[in-house]
């Protein structure tokens, strides 16, 4: 699998205040196949770090990070945050390649990533056993009494007194 590489660029469009946001992009080689085409595409993974920062405060080709114009003003809270961004994007990329053995869309890495920040709240897909318990019953008591999957009232009523049985 391709080595990644990353780089941080500012927006081109400033906001009111003359600041331009700032910009995670990674290169890691995914591809995509259009088969009309019939050509490869390789999307990046581009994110908002949700800082801005004036152009003069920004220093682009070597290190992508604030100058130390701006960490003297400032503190160098926002060189933390892209320090703290770009470990996080690579950690989560090492983990998905090497539990699945190929590499994650740039959707998914994207859900791994903003999961890790905490801007979105991890998805849980597991089903509790008593939830699956109660659709199966509410579903099996509500079928015709021709079904072969149908179950009475009663029958219902003793499959849902087996939660003493299921640890919590």
């Amino acid at each position: 699998m391709k080595q990644p590489t990353h780089f941080f660029n500012l927006e081109s469009k400033s906001n009111q205040k003359n600041e331009h946001l700032i910009f995670f992009n990674l290169k890691y080689g995914y591809k995509k196949y259009n088969a009309i085409t019939n050509n490869f595409t390789y999307p990046a993974f581009r994110i908002s770090t949700k800082w801005s920062i004036e152009k003069e405060y920004w220093t682009d080709k070597p290190t992508y990070r604030a100058n130390t114009l701006f960490v003297k003003k400032y503190g160098k809270d926002l060189n933390n945050v892209l320090d703290k961004i770009e470990k996080i994007t690579y950690d989560q990329l090492s983990i998905y390649r090497n539990s699945n053995d190929n590499n994650p869309t740039p959707d998914e890495l994207k859900r791994l990533v903003f999961e890790k920040l905490g801007r979105v709240q991890k998805s849980e897909s597991d089903i509790a056993i008593s939830d699956y318990i109660e659709k199966l019953i509410t579903k099996r008591t509500t079928l015709a009494k021709t079904s072969s999957e149908y179950w009475d009232i009663k029958t219902g009523a003793n499959s849902s007194d087996i939660d003493h049985l299921i640890p919590i």
